[in-house]
């Protein structure tokens, strides 16, 4: 029996809403109106933290080496910095970087020029460490910004893992966030894994799988 153009427009539309709601259940939603400059601050920084490409490798290294990678340039725009102060960074970030630690905090960040001040959309600070007792001071941050992550990345999930100081393996890009260049209290190092592309926690086999 022949089937009419509407009922081939009817079932179309009904496996699009079937594919739409389970890619929901998957991905949280990107964000719609805001540029990768954001709406302030320093539009080349808030350029690196809203990248969207997907690493094609990784380099492994320890929260220990990426807390003692050179800082450099200032917390100055990077419109400002030399020549000689930019490229080294340029060639830092430009690597995509894989993280074995410990998580000890995971908390929500309140609105930022790089989410054009967003009460909704906000980065999501993840401190590693190498040892499961070490402080703060000697972290390294991870962020996973919201554009686009898997929904069961929820603050509430992180947090129960960091309670528990859990072993867990982050892949991302490196950035250098020259606005923390000072700060030492809560991180041990500007260098950030930012943004986050993957998360995986290691079972009591010793195998890892994703978040």
């Amino acid at each position: 029996m022949r089937r009419s153009v509407g009922d081939v427009i009817a079932d179309v539309a009904a496996m699009l809403i079937v594919l739409l709601a389970a890619s929901s259940i998957v991905l949280a939603s990107p964000r719609r109106s805001c540029p990768p400059e954001g709406d302030g601050g320093d539009p080349d920084l808030n350029a690196l933290k809203n990248r969207t490409d997907v690493p094609q490798s990784l380099v492994q290294m320890s929260v220990s080496e990426i807390r003692h990678l050179t800082a450099v340039g200032s917390k100055a725009a990077r419109s400002t910095w030399s020549e000689s102060d930019l490229a080294p960074v340029r060639r830092l970030e430009a690597t995509a970087v894989q993280v074995r630690g410990y998580l000890i905090a995971a908390r929500v960040e309140g609105p930022e020029s790089a989410n054009c001040h967003s009460a909704t959309d906000q980065d999501m600070h993840l401190l590693l460490v190498d040892l499961p007792d070490d402080s703060r001071s000697r972290a390294i941050v991870a962020e996973v910004t919201p554009h686009r992550h898997p929904t069961s990345w929820t603050e509430g999930r992180l947090r129960g893992l960091a309670r528990n100081r859990s072993r867990v393996r982050v892949s991302g890009w490196l950035m250098y966030d020259q606005e923390h260049a000072a700060d030492r209290t809560f991180r041990g190092t500007a260098w950030e894994v930012h943004p986050v592309t993957s998360i995986e926690v290691v079972g009591s086999d010793g195998q890892w799988s994703q978040l």
